[in-house]
């Protein structure tokens, strides 16, 4: 029986990151009855209590939309997706994540079966029966998630033979989240993007205020980030484009392959690079097989480090 998705925030986290000690938060919490819970001899709290926690410090730069994408799979889009997406709900941020992969590997990571599940292509298919509002599954509190299927593959058909879809920069405010404020609703939205540079990415790409990709130790991933790149300097004919960000995902220091990468991509996108990396570390696809986040047990783990700092980067903390 698998266990159910239930992400923590440690308090022992929680006070690191306010600079104050367990005690002093724990009695501050106590005095604004705020909700928290013991497991074991450690206490820990979820969403509602983190928004009213972390509400000065992490709402500065919110609301925010972004997207991880490579063209080479295997980088980890949809783990990092996950992890970060998880990890920000933790800090109080209402979160909606969207798999735009019809691979639909995000959404299985959230232990959803979206076979009979309505997806993005079904807005565009019939605009009048599917609203954004029909799509979206919640996790858990202030953790949404748009799924996917196979049905998504028929989204670049639709773009292409519709010629109301013809302005991809109006694909996503004038269509999937017509007459939704997206903002209103949430602080923070995360998209799955499949490995390719189809019509339906560049609108995504178009509709995000930053684009992460996930780099990993071998010559088609940074490949990958080239043509990337390529892409976004051919969408500035649309006017405002995202900030490309990169993150090493997969370090390993022990091979020289890990350390050359790194080396080669520093040097040739220096100013996009994250200052953290994620390690290598079996943590991920143990927890991801069971549908869970490293942040659903309260221990300590270089895992929980590399997501934790990698999301306070995003949400600049």
């Amino acid at each position: 029986m698998k266990q159910k998705f239930n992400p923590k925030m440690s308090m022992a986290d929680a006070a690191e990151i306010l600079q104050i000690s367990i005690p002093a938060l724990h009695a501050r919490l106590k005095s604004s009855g705020l909700d928290y819970s013991k497991y074991g001899s450690k206490l820990f709290f979820k969403h509602e209590t983190a928004k009213k926690v972390f509400a000065e410090l992490v709402m500065q730069k919110l609301p925010k939309i972004m997207a991880f994408h490579n063209v080479r799979g295997g980088v980890g889009k949809s783990l990092l997706a996950f992890m970060v997406a998880v990890r920000a709900n933790l800090l109080g941020v209402r979160v909606l994540v969207i798999d735009a992969d019809k691979q639909g590997n995000l959404s299985e990571s959230f232990g959803i079966d979206s076979d009979n599940k309505k997806v993005l292509y079904d807005i565009l298919k019939n605009p009048q029966k599917t609203a954004i509002q029909d799509c979206i599954v919640n996790i858990c509190e202030g953790l949404d998630l748009i799924p996917s299927n196979v049905d998504n593959a028929y989204i670049d058909t639709a773009l292409t033979v519709d010629e109301d879809y013809r302005l991809l920069n109006t694909i996503y405010p004038n269509y999937i989240f017509k007459d939704f404020d997206i903002h209103k609703n949430y602080d923070l939205v995360i998209f799955d993007c499949p490995p390719e540079i189809s019509y339906h990415v560049q609108a995504i790409t178009l509709f995000c205020d930053q684009v992460i990709v996930p780099v990993t130790p071998d010559k088609f991933s940074v490949h990958g980030l080239e043509i990337i790149q390529s892409l976004h300097e051919k969408l500035k004919k649309w006017g405002k484009i995202p900030e490309l960000k990169i993150v090493f995902n997969k370090f390993d220091n022990r091979t020289s392959l890990s350390v050359k990468t790194l080396t080669t991509v520093n040097q040739k996108f220096s100013k996009k690079m994250f200052d953290n990396f994620i390690t290598q570390n079996s943590d991920f696809p143990n927890a991801i097989e069971r549908s869970l986040s490293v942040y659903d047990n309260l221990k300590s783990s270089d895992a929980k480090i590399d997501i934790d700092l990698l999301t306070k980067t995003i949400l600049g903390i």
